[in-house]
């Protein structure tokens, strides 16, 4: 039986289905990339589509309408481009029927706006910064916490937005080139008591061996937790309990690369123990030894800046590289959730089989199911196949 047609007011539709090689556990309002390049059948032409994708929406098998958000595109009479995050409720790591399928409808003149940034990341997110824009308007938050960023030296222009692993990224000079996030609670994730789990990843382009911090709240007397990377094993993370001036960490296997991207994870359980840290690259375990010192009880929540690409305090850990996407969790991301985020982004197919595009034929249809359960509409008829 043919899928439902779920809107009659859209003219076209093409069925996307997430590929399961690499979902290796299901996965729960997971913000899967769907990207395409050069879509001919996605053009303005005779005013099939709207010239700022306007008119585009995203069902799931269960005519849930999606929520999304437009990372970026280019569109004209003959061809488009787009990067879009569409918000998935669930992945399954052995799916049935239509588990792990999309629909993206498009070709109606007269839809507005259907994007809703920042209920396309789940709540876990404390902040999700694409870096694609020009330094001078500053970087935003797309989770919906008002998180965002400002660059740290004027001298930071619009050249240092450059390509990056999905559109464009923040492009670092290695002195004083970085961006501010202030000091928020939010950064913060122990009481001097007990620690809470987080996560961090982000995409990097490093340009030298030196060692760098991507992202920390770390600085001389006042450290907190960072991410930084060592030319011998790559990532290290490391936590502070200033008042004890111990820590815990753990560091990476394999030397640092440079000249191409490289995806970084690191993830906390809150447990107040070295073992209660993993670490990845490109979507894999990256284990190479343990960086405990001290009697370590918890972080505590200090005034120190959230910094990225640079420590105030030592600037020669500042990167010289290209940084993109990285995002910071208030929980522990599984292991199958950062494989899968690595590989969403980096494949050259995004982990995504599209369909040819379909046009709607005659005959009944199901109200539309939004996301939370709530119907809009009864039934009616409406184009689509059966």
């Amino acid at each position: 039986m043919a899928e439902t047609w779920r809107d009659s007011n859209y003219g076209y539709r093409k069925e996307i289905t997430v590929q399961n090689a690499n979902i290796d556990g299901d996965l729960t309002d997971f913000p899967v990339l769907i990207a395409w390049a050069s879509d001919t059948d996605i053009n303005t032409t005779g005013s099939k589509v709207q010239a700022d994708l306007d008119d585009i929406r995203f069902y799931d098998g269960s005519g849930t309408l999606l929520k999304f958000e437009v990372n970026n595109y280019t569109i004209d009479g003959t061809d488009s481009t787009a990067s879009v995050w569409v918000k998935k409720p669930t992945l399954k790591t052995s799916p049935a029927g239509n588990d792990n399928k999309i629909w993206m409808y498009y070709g109606y003149a007269s839809a507005t706006n259907g994007e809703d940034a920042a209920n396309t990341w789940e709540a876990n997110f404390v902040a999700v910064w694409h870096l694609e824009e020009n330094p001078d308007d500053g970087f935003s938050d797309s989770s919906g916490n008002g998180h965002s960023g400002t660059e740290g030296v004027a001298a930071m222009t619009s050249t240092d937005s450059v390509a990056g692993q999905v559109g464009n990224a923040i492009d670092l000079d290695g002195a004083s080139d970085h961006i501010d996030f202030g000091d928020d609670a939010a950064f913060s994730f122990g009481d001097g008591s007990t620690d809470s789990p987080f996560s961090v990843s982000f995409w990097a382009n490093f340009d030298d061996t030196d060692t760098q911090m991507p992202i920390g709240k770390y600085d001389g007397g006042l450290n907190e937790w960072a991410i930084y990377m060592f030319s011998s094993s790559g990532i290290n993370f490391n936590l502070v309990d200033e008042s004890t001036n111990a820590q815990i960490g753990k560091y990476g296997t394999g030397s640092m690369p440079t000249g191409s991207w490289n995806h970084w994870g690191a993830t906390y359980d809150g447990s107040g123990g070295s073992g209660g840290i993993e670490l990845y690259k490109d979507g894999a375990s990256n284990y190479g030894g343990t960086d405990d010192s001290g009697s370590y009880t918890a972080m505590e929540n200090l005034t120190t800046k959230l910094l990225l690409g640079y420590r105030a305090t030592d600037t020669a850990w500042a990167v010289d590289g290209t940084i993109d996407e990285m995002r910071l969790s208030s929980v522990e991301r599984s292991a199958a959730w950062i494989k899968f985020e690595c590989f969403n982004m980096n494949e050259a197919d995004n982990e995504l089989t599209w369909s040819a595009e379909e046009e709607p034929g005659g005959g009944p249809t199901m109200p539309v199911l939004l996301e939370g359960g709530m119907l809009r509409g009864g039934f009616q008829t409406m184009s689509g196949g059966m």
